[in-house]
């Protein structure tokens, strides 16, 4: 089992700050964000950036945590989900 943990628009397109999700082998962060996609629909997809086919890029509006380890977008692919991690969900943040 992994925890999932959603802040701002996500909270709100999943209706919880945390959720609970079991897995028979290591994920990567592309392959989680597909189940949720499946789970929560188009909006969450588009929430956090998934790859565009337009563009050729990827444009992530969330940045994402795993065990407490930020994931760049190059290590999307990577299996690095395993059972008892812990995944972050956390927007972009601006300011001047």
């Amino acid at each position: 089992m992994i925890r999932i943990f959603y802040t701002h628009r996500l909270a709100e397109i999943t209706r919880t700050f945390e959720e609970s999700l079991e897995i028979s082998s290591p994920l990567s962060v592309r392959e989680l964000i597909d189940i949720l996609t499946a789970r929560y629909g188009n909006d969450f997809s588009g929430e956090v950036g998934v790859r565009s086919t337009e563009l050729g890029t990827d444009s992530p509006f969330y940045l994402v945590f795993v065990d407490g380890n930020r994931i760049l977008e190059t290590e999307k692919e990577e299996k690095k989900i395993r059972e008892g991690s812990a995944v972050s969900f956390l927007p972009l943040m601006s300011g001047g």
